[in-house]
């Protein structure tokens, strides 16, 4: 499914030089440096005895010494060396190893007092190892490994300067609480500094303080903040083993690192997220922001109407090649979606080599063709996978020719839930389905949190509505020609009319403003709380086509509307906000209902002039009198203008109480 009806061939931009694979663990290489390292031991041991003799205690530590080597190399990656890494690199590899081996040894020893090894010994055996090694990697950089090659590394000194305050705030809290300021003496002092030395060091070797790069992911940052702790902590092992703490101090010194480790792995996890880079089409919420949404104004060109299937051209291939295609090779097992096609397109219209289909979350599998190049492209893979929706359509767009078709399908969560039900029973089912609605479809929404989410999940198997899934269709230029739910996902057929919209993406805030028209047709913002889906505001069109209007002047079966929102808008929560614009005198408390343009583009001429000289109200007649259509509406403002022109304050009470009454006591509510 992922080939194209159109074999493509991609011209390389420039000529980047082939980087070298990287290369796994190599065997030999371990078996060698075992070698170094035991032969290091056995010059070490040969030196302290001066004698070869057997030392029960010294063939313990034989096991403990190969254990650090080996972890000390896995972490390190020294294992993995690549025949074009510099010397330099070597370097770092073997010291970084050493340090962690010392480390391990020192932790294992000053915990163990049943093994009694000279710390002379112990330093000097793994010296001797890295000298070795050293040595062996000098002699052959002359003939196999690279010149080392500088790379600029930016500095992050927000992050020294707050990882530094940490760890002076954990000291300070341990000397403070668990050790007295009366038994400072110059072991801790010497250790207090070598705590601030092994901190820079381990930051140094790791990496730790660096600028994160656009390509550095969570796992990659994660990695770098686990070495850089274990590092430090394998370090101050080494220190306390070598000033010989007691059991007392060493304890507390070592769970004041680890706590310092904790709290700084929080704070740098925090900084990496907040440094991702912005650039996601997704929605955002701002709780303190009330979002305006606008009239969507795009420019199209619809060209003329058409019924039945429609064609992109009016002439018709002489074979019928692309339907044959389509019909017995790409979509041979999905005979549904071929119909579906079929019904709506007359695919004899479409030239063979201007078509294509893909099974493809990959956005290049579009960029490779020219502008305005494709006649029908269709893409089977699911829109949930795409982190960057929006910017596909554009593509997408850009690549179509005008009234060209996009073609494809995404699952919206009403279908996702009963998936959900389908698979486990009830209780299991929206458990789950909660959690999964929690993470895949709030989370996207949410400040900072929505960070974690794309760098955790790179935005694949996100939930979307329907309404949202359509509404981005609409703003990036699109208008749908027809819709059908396959398999548990909607397949849309959609028109190229026009160019993206040049709006600033829409918001999921819960607060929001409208423009309305006020009193002598002035323009005021009027407030409420959102109760649909995002990019629901350019379906208007779409709905208003499809569905109409229902009783009260609203649109029927509104799949717009969130569930949360029906629930506002049943007992008229959804409207509180607008107190705000009564105490700015936006509103008064009774009066006709401030309407948009569109809106009272459908009242009468006459009667939309004459309801704009005044103010409009908090209170419409509406809820007083409940009209079920729009001439009912129009009917129900003028019978309240004539009684208000006559009489102003009574006719005000009078409405006033006879809508608290519909409301509290009769409980009428709104759709």
């Amino acid at each position: 499914m992922g080939n194209s009806l159109q074999s493509a061939s991609i011209t390389e931009l420039n000529d980047t030089p082939e980087i070298p694979k990287k290369i796994g663990v190599r065997f030999p290489l371990i078996l060698l440096n075992l070698v170094i390292y035991l032969f290091a031991f056995a010059l070490a041991y040969l030196i302290k005895k001066q004698a070869i003799v057997y030392d029960q205690n010294y063939a313990s530590y034989l096991l403990i010494y190969i254990s650090a080597w080996a972890v000390g190399g896995l972490f390190s990656g020294k294992f993995r060396f690549r025949t074009y890494m510099s010397f330099g690199a070597c370097l770092s590899k073997c010291y970084i190893s050493l340090l962690f081996s010392l480390g391990i040894v020192a932790f294992y020893l000053s915990e163990t007092a049943s093994l009694s090894i000279s710390r002379l010994f112990v330093v000097g055996s793994l010296f001797l190892a890295f000298t070795i090694e050293v040595g062996y990697y000098s002699l052959k950089s002359r003939r196999t490994i690279s010149k080392s090659v500088r790379r600029k590394r930016n500095i992050s000194y927000i992050t020294i300067i707050l990882d530094l305050i940490l760890l002076t705030w954990v000291l300070f809290f341990m000397y403070d609480k668990k050790i007295d300021y009366t038994n400072f003496n110059e072991n801790q002092a010497i250790l207090l500094a070598g705590t601030f030395i092994s901190w820079l060091l381990a930051g140094a070797i790791t990496h730790q303080f660096e600028v994160y790069s656009k390509d550095t992911n969570i796992w990659n940052a994660i990695s770098v903040q686990l070495k850089f702790y274990l590092l430090f902590i394998a370090l101050m092992s080494f220190i306390v083993y070598i000033l010989q703490i007691n059991d007392y101090y060493r304890m507390i010194y070592l769970t004041a690192i680890i706590i310092f480790s904790a709290w700084s792995f929080i704070l740098m996890f925090f900084l990496y997220i907040h440094k991702l880079p912005e650039k996601t089409d997704d929605v955002t919420t701002d709780f303190l922001h009330a979002f305006e949404i606008k009239v969507p104004e795009l420019k199209r060109n619809r060209g003329t109407e058409y019924s039945g299937k429609y064609s992109v051209n009016t002439y018709k291939t002489e074979r019928h090649t692309v339907s044959e295609r389509l019909e017995n090779i790409y979509l041979k097992k999905s005979p549904a979606i071929f119909s579906f096609l079929a019904k709506n397109l007359n695919l004899d219209s479409f030239e063979l080599e201007k078509v294509s289909v893909l099974s493809s979350r990959d956005p290049s599998n579009i960029t490779v063709f020219p502008p305005e190049y494709l006649e029908l492209f269709f893409n089977l893979h699911a829109l949930n996978d795409l982190r960057r929706i929006n910017e596909y359509f554009i593509d997408v767009n850009e690549r179509l020719r005008d009234g060209g078709i996009y073609a494809g399908n995404f699952e919206p969560i009403r279908y996702r839930y009963e998936r959900f039900r389908n698979k486990y029973p009830f209780i299991l089912a929206n458990t789950f389905y909660l959690f999964d609605f929690l993470w895949k479809r709030a989370a996207p929404k949410l400040p900072f949190i929505k960070k974690i989410y794309f760098a955790i999940t790179n935005g694949t198997d996100r939930a979307l509505s329907l309404a949202e899934g359509l509404g981005r269709l609409y703003f990036c230029g699109f208008e749908i020609l027809d819709l059908r739910v396959i398999d548990s996902k909607c397949f849309f057929i959609a028109k190229k009319v026009g160019e993206p919209s040049t709006d600033q993406n829409p918001s999921f805030s819960p607060l929001i403003k409208m423009k309305r028209h006020g009193k002598n047709g002035k323009e005021i913002f009027v407030y409420k709380l959102r109760t649909m889906h995002p990019f629901s505001e350019y379906l208007q069109e779409f709905v208003y086509t499809y569905n109409n209007l229902d009783e009260g002047g609203k649109f029927r079966d509104d799949f717009r509307i969130t569930k949360w929102g029906a629930f506002l808008r049943k007992h008229w929560l959804d409207e509180l906000p607008m107190i705000v614009n009564f105490l700015k005198r936006d509103l008064k408390l009774v009066g006709v209902r401030p309407l948009s343009r569109q809106y009272l583009s459908l009242y009468d001429t006459e009667f939309a002039q004459r309801r704009m000289k005044y103010k409009p109200g908090l209170i419409p007649p509406y809820y007083a009198d409940m009209p079920k259509t729009i001439n009912e509406i129009m009917a129900s403002e003028k019978k309240y203008l004539d009684e208000y022109d006559k009489h102003k304050f009574r006719t005000d009470v009078k409405y006033f109480f006879k809508s608290v009454n519909n409301i509290v006591f009769k409980k009428e509510r709104s759709k």
